[in-house]
């Protein structure tokens, strides 16, 4: 069975949930899918999709929170059974292997990563970015490509908001050492191949803090080295009691100023439409697929 992760969830080590991470990697192909999500699909052809492995929980609190389930609650796997996982998301015609929020499984996915990969897929590596260099290290060579977030670049915000002043730091050196793997951006086709899309989820009210993560990006990397993408699907939801300003949409006009702030430092990449938000977009956490 996949162990219990060491203390590898984030910079800190800590676990943010008190308690175990489950163990569950449910793979299911999400047909067509969001274009942001790692180039590895072939937009507007519903045909294609990605191969998913979901993570309940990641390595870092966020809200809203999300959906509770059971302690515990997943399937245990082998590693020859993920490695079978894989493989039938090849086999439903699936354009890459994607692992969402993967961080805590590490040491077991390098290991499985050493087979090679049914039907040549990309792996791509579906993280917030609470990482650490020397962990991410383990999969030099393994990922194709590498999708992080970048939440904040403000401690107190990331305080506030995920309990982790130091997740800006650590975010961008876990960034940078993506992009010392993967170097500049390559796609075939329109599809991304190998590089780093860098994601960021714009906030109720923190345009400005969507716009210091932008000039962080511009300013670290050569124009169109790496993707970024302006994902605008914030939904409420949970209790947000103690967090007022969380309690609401995205207006249309917070998106317009970022995507054009996007726009004047010419960063290549996505920006989302707000009609790619709301609760029908949150996916079923029920085992599909094992």
């Amino acid at each position: 069975m996949l162990p219990l992760p060491p203390p590898v969830r984030g910079p800190a080590g800590r676990d943010p949930w008190g308690g175990l991470l489950p163990d569950a990697l449910p793979p299911r192909v999400r047909p067509g899918g969001p274009p942001l999500l790692g180039g590895a699909l072939r937009l507007g052809n519903s045909r294609d999709g990605d191969g998913v492995l979901l993570r309940l929980y990641p390595g870092l609190r966020v809200l809203p929170e999300p959906p509770h389930q059971p302690a515990n609650f997943g399937k245990p796997l082998t590693e020859d059974e993920l490695y079978a996982a894989f493989q039938r998301l090849a086999d439903q015609g699936a354009s890459c292997i994607e692992l969402v929020t993967p961080t805590q499984f590490t040491h077991v996915l390098a290991r499985v990563l050493e087979r090679p990969v049914p039907g040549g897929l990309p792996v791509v590596w579906n993280s917030g970015g609470y990482e650490r260099p020397d962990v991410l290290k383990t999969l030099e060579g393994r990922v194709d490509v590498y999708l992080p977030d970048l939440k904040y670049v403000t401690p107190s915000l990331a305080e506030r908001y995920s309990g982790a002043a130091d997740y800006p730091e650590a975010a961008k050196a876990a960034i940078l050492e993506m992009f010392r793997q993967r170097g500049t951006a390559r796609l075939e086709n329109g599809l991304l191949k190998s590089g780093v899309l860098i994601r960021h989820l714009v906030l109720p009210g923190q345009v400005n803090e969507a716009k210091r993560v932008m000039d962080w990006v511009a300013d670290t990397f050569p124009s169109g080295a790496v993707l970024f993408s302006l994902m605008a699907q914030y939904t409420p939801a949970g209790e947000l009691g103690g967090f007022p300003e969380l309690q609401r949409p995205l207006r249309p006009s917070e998106l317009r100023a970022a995507k054009m702030y996007m726009e004047n430092l010419g960063l290549a990449g996505y920006v989302q439409e707000l009609g790619s938000c709301g609760e029908r977009f949150i996916p079923a956490f029920d085992l599909t697929g094992l």
